[in-house]
């Protein structure tokens, strides 16, 4: 019986795919894989469990058009609230496995007494934040678009620590840690880009880039928006926009099992080199052009449904770098990052952004 729903409704199914379905299932233990818990897709024939329900948009619940998901939290004692039952409003969601995925891991949380802390990362945050949101090891306040005190009188709260008081670490084997590199180089416009280079055997949960020079310091998740971060495969490409001086940076990055791996500091000097990048729009098409002294050169854009393609660019003659990319069919903003690197080694980011007006057709 939930203690969200005192009387009997009925919540229409979710109309997630197979496919969708299993990639939720995954995804949600991957979230909780540092934690000694089992996340299955059938009812366990004993009691003791949390289950999560797919479906629905919250009105059946009397919630209001724009519910994501609910679940029961002790904000007195923080208990774990027993044989909880917690709600995915997958029809307010579009369906979409990755976003039903967060707010699953959001809402299971609430039952250990995990409130929704002021940290962009974090499954638990109401706060924006651009790509794969996990459970961060990290003290922070609490708060949805403010920061507020924490439930039951907390000061702070680590949602790891929260969780691993109430779960337990998971038996898993794996404690290798990522394995990290991190270089830097010139950006566009007297920018630095600093590349952090992560793989691990069970996925990376987030990579964090602390950087201090003349100008100042600043630490940033990738995709916390502190920092303009792209991502594609294990290469995570920070952009500082104004550098001065000599800088000092590191980067951590953690795995899904929660084991660390951070870099030595490391000192560089931003270059001024500066690689002309243009975009040329041909209808529903841009042809990417860089010229300069340059060794390598990829372009990277997102199209309208969110997918991030990767295209390298061709020496068409002595110095200029060209390449045709697809923007249309549809309408709408394109951002595109093109990445150079110069004879001396130096990476070069220069975004670049397009309104793609409807083709007729």
């Amino acid at each position: 019986m939930s203690s969200i729903a005192r009387r009997a409704v009925s919540i229409p199914a979710a109309t997630l795919s197979d496919a969708a379905w299993t990639e939720v299932v995954s995804c949600v233990r991957d979230a909780y894989a540092r934690f000694n818990v089992e996340i299955v897709d059938t009812r366990p024939t004993r009691s003791g469990y949390v289950m999560a329900l797919f479906g629905g948009t919250g009105s059946e619940l009397g919630l209001g058009p724009d519910s994501k998901g609910i679940a029961p939290i002790d904000t007195s004692s923080c208990e774990t609230v027993d044989d909880a039952v917690v709600f995915v409003f997958t029809r307010n969601l579009g369906d979409d496995a990755a976003r039903a995925c967060e707010v699953a891991a959001h809402e299971i949380a609430h039952v250990f007494s995990v409130d929704h802390q002021h940290l962009a990362a974090d499954l638990s945050s109401y706060l924006p934040f651009s790509g794969r949101r996990t459970f961060q090891d990290v003290e922070s306040a609490c708060g949805e678009t403010s920061e507020r005190p924490c439930a039951c009188g907390r000061a702070t709260q680590n949602s790891v620590r929260v969780l691993l008081d109430r779960l337990g670490p998971t038996a898993s084997a794996d404690s290798a840690p990522p394995a990290v590199s991190i270089t830097a180089s010139a950006g566009s416009r007297g920018s630095q880009a600093v590349r952090v280079r992560v793989t691990d055997a069970t996925g990376v949960g987030s990579v964090t880039l602390h950087y201090a020079d003349d100008h100042g310091a600043v630490s940033s998740v990738c995709g916390d928006g502190t920092l303009e971060c792209t991502r594609f495969a294990g290469d995570y490409t920070f952009t500082i926009p104004r550098t001065t001086g000599r800088a000092v940076y590191s980067a951590e990055a953690v795995d899904l099992a929660g084991n660390l791996a951070v870099t030595r500091p490391t000192e560089s000097t931003p270059s001024s080199s500066v690689i002309p990048v243009e975009l040329v729009q041909r209808d529903g098409h841009g042809v990417v052009t860089a010229r300069g002294d340059i060794t390598a050169a990829t372009v990277f854009w997102t199209d309208d449904r969110g997918v991030t393609f990767r295209q390298d660019l061709c020496e068409e003659e002595a110095g200029q770098w060209s390449v045709d990319v697809q923007l249309a069919p549809r309408a709408g903003q394109r951002d595109l990052v093109v990445q150079t690197t110069d004879a001396s080694n130096q990476i070069n980011l220069t975004r670049l952004s397009r309104t793609i007006e409807a083709l007729p057709y």
